[in-house]
């Protein structure tokens, strides 16, 4: 295990596939043939949606080099143990090779072998980062409860690694700091970070433990075009890990504080995901405690890491970067407010 929040596989370099490259793999391999290619801006990996000439719409993933096949495989067989528990989730579908894996390697722009799979596309739209509404909120919470029961009999030996986004490594990123440029913002994460080392940490590995989604932001969703208060998705499983059950409700409500409305109490949309959640699987005591700790935990956690990633590659900056401001808003709102009892309830 990392100590020091270096996690190098974050800002691995590789050459980006062409077009044509792409083309081949989908043909190839996979037996599809684009009618047009669109690439998704992402951390670090290629991702292309693919038109077919039917109409439909698949998703290709080629992973970065450095990313093991014990990671890949993780990613694959969660989705196809979801779809297993709880058929109506809507997760996207892992779409077999020609010769009938779910995995298959590929060889990059610089010849290195890189593993590739193939998904279904789900309908639906990216929720804004503008206005959140507590009934969004609640739909994402519903969803994510639903996703948290199906897990809690998976496991992966990918599953149980180090992973810098994992919140119980909130205490391995204290190198970042000063990758933090604001000094109010950087002494504020420092206070978090201390308080998550001495409390909020050793509270996060004694509690429930199990495989979570632990990525579930804004990004990662889709909603109904004729009603966004409506969740209709969940995406991208790369961050899946063996971490605190309680820590996937605790980030996701670090994603829909109303920073558009900073007179509005910034605990309204968290508790209502949180609630949300509570119905689909319940939470203990102890967990419901946590909460505030792990907001907070979480969006420190994405600043430093933003921060550092940021500064480490400044090519993709802007991708990386795209969250710190409102990730500084809401950490400045929820830092000295305390959620008043009754949200636990309604």
């Amino acid at each position: 295990m990392l100590t020091d929040g270096a996690d190098e596989s974050l800002v691995a370099s590789f050459t980006p596939l062409s077009a044509a490259k792409i083309r081949e793999i989908a043909d190839e391999q996979f037996g599809v043939e684009p009618v047009r290619l669109t690439r998704l801006a992402t951390e670090r990996d290629d991702t292309y949606v693919i038109d077919e000439p039917s109409g439909s719409r698949v998703l290709l993933k080629v992973a970065n080099p450095v990313d093991s096949m014990d990671e890949i495989d993780l990613s694959v067989r969660v989705l196809v143990h979801v779809q297993d528990q709880d058929p109506t989730l809507p997760v996207p579908r892992v779409l077999p090779t020609r010769a009938g894996e779910l995995l298959t390697t590929v060889i990059g722009m610089d010849g290195e072998p890189r593993i590739a799979r193939l998904l279904t596309w789900l309908p639906g739209e990216i929720p804004t980062l503008d206005v959140l509404t507590e009934a969004q909120a609640a739909s994402r919470g519903r969803l994510l409860g639903r996703l948290n029961r199906a897990l809690s009999g998976f496991d992966h030996p990918g599953a149980r690694r180090y992973l810098a986004w994992d919140l119980k490594q909130v205490g391995t990123l204290r190198a970042h700091l000063p990758h933090i440029t604001d000094p109010h913002t950087r002494a504020l994460v420092a206070e978090h970070l201390d308080r998550f080392d001495q409390i909020t940490g050793p509270q996060l590995m004694a509690a429930r433990q199990q495989v979570i989604h632990n990525d579930l932001n804004s990004d990662n969703l889709l909603i109904s075009g004729d009603d966004p208060d409506q969740v209709v998705g969940i995406l991208d499983f790369g961050d899946v890990v063996h971490s605190a059950t309680v820590a996937d409700v605790g980030l996701a409500m670090s994603y829909v504080i109303d920073v558009s409305r900073p007179e509005r109490d910034p605990w309204i949309n968290p508790y209502a995901l949180a609630r949300a959640f509570n119905l689909q699987r319940e939470l203990t005591d102890a967990e419901w405690e946590l909460l505030p700790d792990l907001v907070r935990a979480r969006l420190s956690q994405r600043l430093l890491l933003g921060s550092w990633l940021s500064a480490m590659n400044p090519q993709n900056a802007d991708y990386t970067s795209r969250t710190l401001a409102s990730a500084t808003i809401a950490l400045n709102l929820v830092n000295n407010i305390a959620p008043h009892e009754g949200l636990r309830h309604g």
